[in-house]
């Protein structure tokens, strides 16, 4: 394919590369296509052409940077965000020095754009009283209260990421014991999670009002529509039981009650209560051990139990045993 033209290779790089041979997740997709979309925008404003008429050197080295200057400037994103963009094209620049080596000096360049230093976030979580609290402010007498007390149930219990449930059919959770749901979570990887006998009825309890059986191929969770939730539902929902839980449990007042909190929080409660870590791995279906160590780093009641167990340098030295007790020093003068 001897062609210098951007466009030609861009849909060449999904459509052969990472759909047909990579297999890519279909996340991994859609979010490389929302980058490219825009840095194809923003190399026809910077060459003033259409996108039909980009060459691979009009998306080199200064391009891609002024770029990421824009993302930073006017669309106000954050370092990982840019980081997350940068990733996308440099994976294009990359698999086009392979396959076209005409192209090497353009695609080394690109690749060469270091990505930016970004801060480590503290993990925010919630207190076991406060989760109780939103779970008490769901109301289980209407129907679609108790969906929500399923789908808060379910994410508490798995710490599955939010996507992963809302995805959820059916017949992918076992209602019989063993209790058990399959999650697919980054990469299409799957795995199981086992369920407390209290979600499964909740779950159940989704089931009947919806007149649905176990081997339903239709998604768990939808909205008054019928149609599947979105993640920004969960958010609206979250927010509503915050408001109303925050009467009874006022330290709710600032916490970002957003979806992934849940997954923190489940996390964060494993670790109190005694899994190892790559325990907590496995159930969250982390790629990496340094993901789930950021869990233990974040925990200060656990920080302050180990402290508690050292003894302070500071500490005042304790006199010799033949100071304190007096029949020794007897013993010693009848010498």
């Amino acid at each position: 394919m001897k062609t210098t033209n951007l466009a030609a290779w861009v849909g060449r790089y999904f459509d052969e590369y990472l759909i047909r041979q990579r297999r890519t997740s279909r996340h991994t997709v859609h979010s490389y296509r929302d980058c490219w979309k825009l840095f194809l925008g923003y190399c026809c404003r910077r060459e003033g052409k259409t996108v039909d008429r980009l060459m691979v050197e009009n998306a080199g080295v200064d391009a891609v940077n002024g770029f990421l200057d824009e993302l930073t400037r006017e669309r106000k994103n954050s370092a990982s965000t840019s980081n997350l963009r940068l990733t996308a094209i440099q994976g294009f620049f990359r698999w086009l020095a392979m396959v076209e080596p005409q192209h090497l000096a353009t695609c080394s360049l690109a690749l060469c754009i270091p990505k930016a230093n970004t801060k480590s976030k503290e993990v925010l979580y919630l207190e076991k009283e406060e989760i109780e609290a939103l779970f008490a402010a769901t109301d289980r007498k209407v129907r679609q209260g108790r969906r929500n007390y399923a789908l808060l149930a379910l994410m508490y219990n798995t710490g599955a990421r939010v996507q992963e449930v809302l995805d959820l059919k059916i017949c992918d959770v076992r209602l019989e014991r063993p209790s058990l749901v399959k999650l697919v979570g980054k990469g299409d990887k799957e795995r199981i999670c086992v369920l407390w006998p209290e979600t499964i009825e909740w779950i159940k309890e989704v089931c009947r009002d919806r007149g649905l059986g176990p081997d339903s191929t239709q998604y768990l969770f939808v909205n008054r529509h019928g149609q599947k939730m979105t993640r920004h539902g969960v958010r609206f929902l979250l927010r509503k039981a915050g408001e109303k839980a925050l009467a009874s449990c006022p330290s709710l007042k600032g916490k970002p009650l957003h979806p992934h909190i849940f997954r923190h929080t489940a996390a964060m409660h494993m670790l109190q209560a005694g899994l190892d870590l790559t325990t907590i791995q496995s159930i969250l279906g982390h790629s990496s051990s340094e993901t789930t160590n950021r869990y233990a780093k974040a925990d200060l009641a656990m920080k302050k139990a180990a402290l508690d167990k050292c003894e302070p340098l500071t500490q005042r030295p304790r006199p010799p045993a033949w100071k304190t007790n007096p029949e020794i020093m007897a013993f010693l003068e009848s010498l």
